[in-house]
């Protein structure tokens, strides 16, 4: 055997075990049963898809809606579309064919007019209102203008006429009614119905208001006015009928006042002007926003005016009877300057007691004090931002005063020209750049009596004492 041959190597078996096992065979299998999860695939529609079907489902659901609704006024419920205030009863109403064309004769510009009479007494309140229910789709809407006037006819009844530009002889949407409430509310109404889908163009009115002349000037509970998208004009009521309380409210219109007074007033609109040549009330406030407010006002309470972006303009009289509270004034604006002169009263010519405020900011201010009884008391605070502020005094001012503004820039104290009658001694707590304080003062007991402040920032504030 050579010695590179290979032989098996063999291992002893006991005895019985047959030859050596090599390969014991293939192994054995068991069979597992694995669940298996089956997910359906679930096809989502698109977002687009979604919205159209909820939309003309919406769309169904509207329309028989309004058929119901149509059927059911169609059967006796013909005021189901017309906006009607809860404590107002109606009258007398026109609308459709029934306008009448004799009033049309009176300008021979307008296509159609109605007219009432509307009783006084002392516990009248005059109502001019407009209501428009509220419609899908509707781009239809009301405007036109308000004259307030007088008569020179005595009697014991005021007149609404109402003219037309256009066709509502044929438009059965608008009604002008007669209307009565409680607590003695009479007046007249107009009404806009409600509409599917109305894109028919404004209706334009012409609304007068003409009140009697009258010898004992009776006084009547008030005037409430409530006609958005109307100007008002007020005329010189001076010799005609005195009303408590007049609320003069619109909105996208201007208020023009020529002359009147009453215990309360209120003058509101918005993005118009208001204006007054005279106006005298108690209590007093006028409201705009982004239209200037101008004109002449006299106060015995309180005197609110309040507009932005535009500015104030406004000569005041403020009278002081009541020892207990001061006579206010508060004015405010933003983005745009303030100007008023404000003169002071009482019937005692001595004493009184006065709060003034104007602000503004990003525009200048200037407020002037033309006439003061003596030892008056008057506190008074005018701010601004970004711009001068500047304040003139009587020389019958008493009291502490400050001014102020950012530190780079001068607050001054100034001394107008001094009379052989003016005594009083002017003393300075601060006096640095950016801050002067200090008081002015006739008595060492009236160095508190009033105080001024003014301030503002990046500019100068000067007061003149």
């Amino acid at each position: 055997m050579s010695k590179h041959s290979v032989q098996p190597l063999l291992v002893s078996a006991p005895a019985g075990a047959g030859l050596p096992q090599y390969y014991q065979g293939p192994p054995t299998y068991q069979t597992i049963a694995v669940p298996i999860e089956v997910h359906p695939v679930r096809y989502r529609r698109s977002p687009l898809r979604r919205f159209l079907v909820a939309f003309f489902v919406t769309i169904g659901i509207w329309v028989t809606l309004k058929t119901l609704l149509v059927h059911h006024i169609r059967h006796g419920h013909e005021d189901w579309d017309w906006y009607i205030p809860s404590d107002m009863v109606l009258e007398q109403c026109v609308s459709g064919s029934a306008w009448g064309t004799s009033a049309a004769a009176l300008t021979g510009d307008f296509s159609a007019g109605a007219s009432f009479e509307i009783p006084l007494s002392v516990d009248t309140v005059l109502l001019l209102s407009s209501y428009r229910k509220s419609s899908f789709f509707s781009t239809h809407s009301m405007s036109g203008t308000l004259d307030v006037t007088t008569s020179d006819q005595f009697s014991d009844s005021a007149k609404v006429i109402i003219h037309s530009f256009d066709g509502m002889r044929t438009d059965g949407n608008i009604r002008v009614c007669l209307m009565t409430g409680t607590d003695g509310k009479i007046g007249v109404g107009i009404f806009r119905k409600g509409s599917w889908w109305d894109t028919r163009s404004a209706t334009f009115m012409k609304i007068t208001l003409v009140l009697p002349a009258t010898a004992a000037l009776p006084q009547v509970e008030g005037l409430e006015v409530d006609l958005p998208n109307f100007s008002i004009n007020v005329g010189n009521l001076k010799d005609t009928v005195d009303f408590k309380s007049v609320s003069l409210k619109t909105t996208n219109a201007a208020v023009k006042v020529d002359s009147f007074s009453a215990a309360r007033v209120l003058l509101q609109t918005s993005n118009a002007r208001i204006d007054a040549d005279s106006l005298v009330s108690a209590d007093l406030t006028l409201k705009t926003s982004n239209a200037p407010i101008t004109g002449t006002f006299n106060t015995s309470d309180s005197l609110h005016i309040t507009t932005s972006n535009s500015p104030i303009n406004v000569a005041v009289g403020l009278e002081s009877n009541n020892k207990a509270k001061p006579t206010v004034l508060i004015m405010r604006t933003s983005n745009n300057r303030l100007d008023a002169k404000v003169t002071l009263s009482t019937k005692a010519h001595m004493g009184g007691r006065y709060s003034v405020l104007g602000r503004t900011s990003n525009g200048p201010l200037a407020i002037s004090i033309p006439g003061s009884p003596v030892e008056s008391e008057l506190h008074l605070n005018a701010l601004t931002s970004n711009a001068a502020a500047e304040v003139k005094l009587h020389n019958t001012y008493q009291g502490a005063f400050g001014v102020s503004t950012s530190s780079q820039w001068s607050a001054r104290v100034t001394r107008l020209d001094q009379s052989d009658d003016d005594s009083r001694h002017l003393h300075f707590d601060s006096n640095r750049k950016g801050e002067v304080g200090g008081s002015i003062f006739a008595k060492e007991g009236n160095k508190g009596l009033g105080e001024v402040r003014v301030r503002t920032s990046n500019a100068q504030a000067v007061l003149f004492v």
